[in-house]
């Protein structure tokens, strides 16, 4: 294929999720309608520092298929990969004194999206915990959201709506 180009995609290096990158590699070499000898061959392509060298050192002619370097390469990443938290991390989370609700909701969706198995009640009640802003908190008791996508679009409207004027305050 003289004229394949390769996709962009960042360089493995050995600290990021394995799995996700491995995802997001083979996503993006199907996308480019390539075969597994492609994607084999151009894997190493996407390898830095300690990946790099160790797909320096496997036996040659011992893999015969992408996803059995996929199996090898998720093995020997397997530490790499992100450790979900425990919902009691959100406790942790309160609005600073200058922060902005905008910049504590972030933090928060942050967190929220590293939690193994989030109890909905148990997140909405450490929102209410964690922000100052009152007409938020009040919001939250008198319309309880249902699911998560409902707390982040409450939470988003007194971002976009109160955040202004709290400004001017």
């Amino acid at each position: 294929m003289p004229n394949f180009d390769l996709p962009r995609l960042d360089l493995y290096d050995g600290t990021m999720d394995q799995l996700e990158y491995l995802q997001a590699y083979k996503r993006a070499m199907e996308f480019k309608g390539t075969n597994d000898t492609i994607m084999c061959r151009a894997f190493s392509s996407y390898l830095k520092r300690v990946a790099n060298s160790w797909y320096g050192h496997l036996k040659p002619k011992s893999i015969s298929s992408f996803r059995e370097l996929g199996r090898e390469f998720v093995t020997y990443f397997a530490n790499s990969r992100a450790q979900k938290k425990h919902a009691d991390a959100l406790l942790a989370l309160q609005q600073g004194k200058e922060e902005t609700l905008r910049s504590l909701i972030g933090r928060f969706r942050a967190e929220l999206s590293q939690i193994k198995d989030p109890n909905h009640e148990m997140v909405r009640a450490t929102m209410k915990s964690a922000v100052h802003y009152r007409n938020l908190k009040i919001a939250l008791n008198i319309d309880p959201p249902r699911d998560f996508q409902e707390l982040m679009a409450v939470a988003d409207k007194y971002v976009n709506n109160e955040e202004p004027f709290a400004m001017e305050r």
